[in-house]
């Protein structure tokens, strides 16, 4: 049984809301193991990149995916070897935290990240999961509110953990997921608090879908061309909010949530997300897959899992959606609202045919960091959550889609691996970066709005331009 200290899961409960028929304790075993390794040894972030460390992430994918003992053990060893080692300091810093002010006067820093842990851990075995999450996350003061704008920072990387921290019951994870909040910056707030005051100031909207908002954004001239290419890297912040921010709240905040709506509104966000996401290509180029609308489809998967606790308030599981969403359409500007291409989908042809359990098992040998598979078992959740409203508004893309949208994913990422693949240009930027993570920076296009973007994206075979 896991424990506030140890990470242990059990294949005959601990599979995960989607997952390969044949689950095994062997690797759940090795998985337990490998994640209280991490654990102990690694930071948050590597910071020569400024990037994430996905260990938590990959492994609880490949393992719901029915990954062997060996295939879980090659995913750490491919990623373990640029991680940056845990800082650790005397039990004084991580006691200070207790005080308020000396709580605020850390977030931010990465270089904190293992004293809340060390806090937060001292809370769970206090107060328990559930109390402990209510209090940082939904309590709904300042502290609260500033850990729940953090929790989208990063581009969604403490919500993913913390989504893999419920769905899998491992209070440890639970830590690491709210000292990585912690840590994490807060810019999601100016998205979020100018769309929350204007939907308090309005009459509610009914009708509004998210795909009728990414079509009002992308008609809007202000908001479709704010974003340049010469802008900073996060290009919601350095050029989105900047040039069009007080535009983007007004069609942010006409998606809103009742209680009653959650579950139908929950569903819709997880198929517009997919629907931008596979969508978002470029007529003569080959499928590729923009890593920002990615993270949105992967973090979906996340939010029927805070749903299913009953110890979290409608009120605040409606607010989460509500972020979750805007955040989504902000993304979507953010990347220059990119025209889509729903029949490239539909009339994809697979690589290799093959059913949901053969793209699991290319998902699970395939050697990146993990957004791969977590995108893999997003896509089927996005099969079974939306089935139900299949045809409805809003629902674009229909249940026999999810699964050729998954050959897209595995034959974009596995091009990378052909014998005459070649590295973009641009490779000499990277080269002092560790193999592994160049390959993340060039698996997935950037900002797909941007003509730039598709720069070193091979081109479709013959003449099809479509």
């Amino acid at each position: 049984m896991a424990t506030n200290t140890r990470i242990v899961i059990a294949a005959t409960k601990d599979k995960g809301n989607v997952h390969a028929q044949n689950v095994l304790q062997v690797t759940a075993d090795k998985v337990s193991e490998l994640l209280m390794k991490n654990h102990e040894q690694f930071h948050t972030y590597f910071f020569a990149s400024a990037l994430h460390n996905h260990i938590v992430h990959h492994l609880l994918a490949l393992y719901a995916l029915g990954a062997t003992p060996d295939e879980v053990q090659k995913g750490y060893d491919v990623n373990s070897t640029y991680q940056t080692p845990a800082i650790v300091r005397s039990a004084q810093v991580s006691q200070k935290l207790n005080d308020p002010e000396q709580f605020k006067n850390r977030m931010g820093q990465g270089e904190f990240y293992d004293d809340f842990m060390k806090f937060f851990s001292e809370e769970l075995a206090a107060n328990g999961v559930q109390d402990t999450v209510n209090k940082f996350i939904f309590r709904g003061d300042d502290l609260a509110d500033d850990m729940l704008a953090r929790l989208f920072g990063g581009f969604l990387h403490p919500i993913i953990h913390l989504g893999y921290a419920l769905e899998f019951d491992q209070p440890v994870l639970v830590a690491e997921a709210l000292a990585s909040t912690a840590v994490h910056d807060s810019w999601p707030s100016v998205v979020f608090l100018p769309a929350e005051k204007l939907a308090h100031q309005r009459e509610r909207q009914p009708g509004i879908t998210l795909v009728s908002l990414l079509g009002r954004l992308r008609e809007d001239p202000v908001v479709s061309t704010a974003v340049r290419s010469d802008d900073p890297p996060n290009k919601v912040t350095g050029g989105l909010l900047p040039r069009a921010g007080d535009r983007l709240a007004e069609y942010l905040s006409a998606f809103t949530v009742a209680p009653d709506e959650l579950q139908r509104k929950t569903a819709e966000m997880i198929n517009a997300a997919i629907y931008t996401a596979a969508c978002a290509q470029r007529p003569g180029k080959m499928e590729m897959f923009d890593f920002f609308l990615m993270h949105s489809v992967n973090t979906s998967i996340f939010v029927p899992v805070i749903n299913q606790q009953e110890w979290i308030s409608a009120a605040n599981k409606c607010r989460l959606l509500e972020r979750k969403a805007r955040l989504d359409l902000a993304l979507y500007a953010a990347c220059r609202t990119p025209k889509l291409y729903p029949e490239r989908v539909f009339q994809y042809q697979a690589k290799t045919p093959g059913d949901w359990e053969s793209i699991f098992r290319r998902a699970t040998s395939y050697q990146d960091d993990g957004h791969t598979s977590k995108l893999i078992r997003a896509l089927k959740n996005g099969e079974e959550v939306t089935r139900p409203y299949a045809g409805a508004p809003g629902f674009q893309i229909p249940p026999e889609a999810f699964l050729t949208i998954a050959h897209m994913v595995m034959d974009s990422v596995e091009r990378m691996d052909e014998p005459d693949y070649k590295f973009p240009k641009a490779l000499s930027y990277f080269r002092d970066m560790n193999e592994q993570v160049i390959r993340v920076t060039l698996r997935w296009i950037r900002w797909c709005g941007l003509d730039e973007a598709w720069d070193d994206v091979p081109a479709l075979p013959g003449n099809a331009m479509l």
